[in-house]
């Protein structure tokens, strides 16, 4: 369990507007904020949207694990950037930030890069472009992937990103902040990281890649 001193580091990240602890079951544990608008309810609900989304990482993660050989277990944590808002989710503790006024903060006319481009970021070894339902359109690769695991990867992202738009959207009407539309999704486990947008995704070494450099090259 995360301590009030990590609770109190993360509170002053740039951009940081409340950060809580919580259960695996989604309790509230402990919260802080520098917003009255963050109240003990709101921290309770963004408790549950975080155990619930990691609930979902960690069981879709295991399974591709399995399927495919990469380790992307145990869970590290999570990140997801829509609307205004950004949530920093570290094993049990949560923080919500303000992007523009944090460290994801995102240039006003960021260039989108090709998928060989995504390629060549640090540590990257999969880049992809898929369609909302989950088909595969187009990708490259330096690593040693089937097709059939880069579809069923792609399907899972697909998924995954479908269930985060539709818990910020929800979250986003009962804090009154601007959670959507979905911006992008990272993902740490194990020896990798995952980050995804409604049309790209990509695979990383995470003892090679740089979440701040591949936070800024994905489009969205």
């Amino acid at each position: 369990m995360a301590t009030t001193q990590e609770l109190e580091s993360a509170l002053g990240r740039p951009g940081a507007v409340a950060a809580g602890r919580f259960t695996a079951d989604g309790r509230l544990v402990e919260k802080l904020s520098k917003s009255p608008d963050v109240t003990d309810d709101l921290a309770g609900i963004a408790s549950q949207f975080a155990a619930t989304m990691g609930m979902v990482l960690r069981t879709f993660s295991a399974s591709y694990s399995v399927l495919s050989g990469i380790p992307l277990v145990p869970f590290h944590g999570w990140i997801f950037s829509g609307g205004e808002m950004t949530a920093v989710i570290q094993n049990d503790l949560w923080t919500m930030l303000h992007t523009d006024d944090s460290s994801f903060a995102r240039p006003d006319s960021p260039t989108e890069k090709t998928l060989q481009q995504l390629l060549a970021c640090n540590g990257v070894k999969l880049a992809a472009y898929y369609t909302p339902d989950g088909r595969l359109i187009a990708h490259a690769q330096s690593m040693p992937l089937s097709h059939e695991l880069r579809e069923s990867g792609t399907q899972i992202v697909a998924s995954v990103v479908n269930t985060a738009d539709g818990l910020s959207t929800a979250f986003g009407r009962l804090a009154n902040n601007r959670w959507s539309p979905f911006g992008i999704l990272m993902y740490s486990g194990g020896d990798w990281t995952i980050a995804a947008t409604k049309t790209r995704w990509l695979l990383a070494d995470a003892g090679e890649c740089s979440i701040d450099e591949i936070y800024q090259a994905m489009p969205w």
